[in-house]
């Protein structure tokens, strides 16, 4: 049995978690505005945030605190959740470009909508009436916050729209990624960075033809700004290599549910911390209906962790003889071992 001083210790350890990852997600949203809104080159930022992320946990290889081994059969695994990252990171960029921080927070929960039917249709797991009620309240709230914003930008929530299929869909493949690849967390992570590399040239010249990659023959064009906003730059970079220990740290130290329910919370205060850095004009109908979206995450959390109760636990749709299951009984993925790579 644990003593008090034990349990102390880890309830200690397990709140500074929470707040290193709440914290650290806020800044890497508020750090990608930034960004977004001060360079011209958004495949040229993206490319220089991957490369910072890579080159440090590169570092952390070196030093032996993880092993990975490339593979065929990994690189093969990988290059499609490869594909879909960099196209969220793409979309996103644009999307905040376009759009204040508060309309792309609410609408990042709409993104749980396709997630559940993701995993409604191709895994065959149940949707919950609390779910079902959440994501009512998600889905009005981001209408009727987008019909209410004062600097309406179509192009903006067209990136936006791309942004949350490019998410769901990664959020949906990346299970069947890890079983497959057998990698760890960190793993994956130093792979999807390295093979993010080439695809982001790739995707770059595809788009805009050689002027695409002029980040590369010509770095300047990334860093057109003063020193203050260089410096932001490769401090988003160092943010999102951050933000995944942190993600692991308070999953260790807690566990997903955990996790679910501080990302929730956390989009209350990048609302208002977004429109007051930005400085956002949102009507008072406007912040209503974000704040009614927003609850609407919270209860999803709270559904999806079985915290409302078993009346809300209820499932509304069933999907039986699917994939990934067996007559009624869900057959659900095996983690794969854990340990080096």
């Amino acid at each position: 049995m644990s003593s008090p001083a034990t349990t102390k210790n880890i309830r200690f350890r397990a709140a500074i978690s929470c707040i290193a990852y709440g914290s650290v997600s806020i800044a890497m949203t508020l750090a990608n505005k930034g960004v977004a809104v001060i360079f011209d080159s958004p495949w040229g930022l993206i490319f220089t945030q991957n490369l910072v992320q890579t080159i440090v946990l590169s570092i952390a290889v070196a030093s032996g605190l993880f092993a990975v081994s490339f593979t065929q059969k990994r690189i093969r695994t990988m290059l499609p959740l490869n594909l879909l990252f960099v196209g969220m990171l793409y979309t996103s960029m644009r999307a905040l470009g376009k759009l204040p921080v508060p309309m792309v927070t609410i609408f990042k929960n709409v993104g749980n909508c396709l997630i559940v039917f993701g995993d409604w249709y191709l895994y065959g797991n149940d949707v919950s009436l609390g779910v079902l009620v959440a994501l009512g309240f998600i889905v009005i709230g981001a209408l009727a916050a987008g019909s209410s914003d004062l600097t309406f930008d179509l192009a903006g929530y067209f990136w936006m729209g791309a942004n949350l299929v490019c998410t769901a869909s990664y959020n949906l493949y990346v299970r069947q990624a890890k079983k497959e690849s057998n990698l760890t967390p960190t793993g994956m992570s130093y792979m999807n960075g390295v093979l993010s590399l080439p695809v982001i040239v790739l995707f770059s010249l595809l788009t805009s033809g050689w002027e695409g990659v002029g980040f590369l023959t010509h770095p300047g064009i990334v860093f057109q700004a003063n020193v203050y906003k260089q410096c932001l730059l490769l401090l988003s970079g160092g943010i999102g290599c951050l933000l995944g220990v942190c993600v692991f740290w308070c999953i260790s130290e807690t566990s997903s549910s955990t996790l679910a329910f501080v990302g929730a919370l956390n989009k209350l205060p990048l609302t208002i911390l977004g429109a007051t850095f930005f400085e956002t004009t949102i009507t008072a109908q406007g912040w209503l209906y974000i704040l009614l979206n927003l609850s609407g995450g919270l209860v999803y959390a709270l559904a999806k962790t079985g915290q409302l109760g078993p009346a809300w636990t209820v499932s509304v749709c069933r999907k039986s003889l699917q994939r990934g299951t067996v007559g009624t009984v869900p057959v659900v993925p095996q983690d794969p071992e854990k340990g080096k790579d």
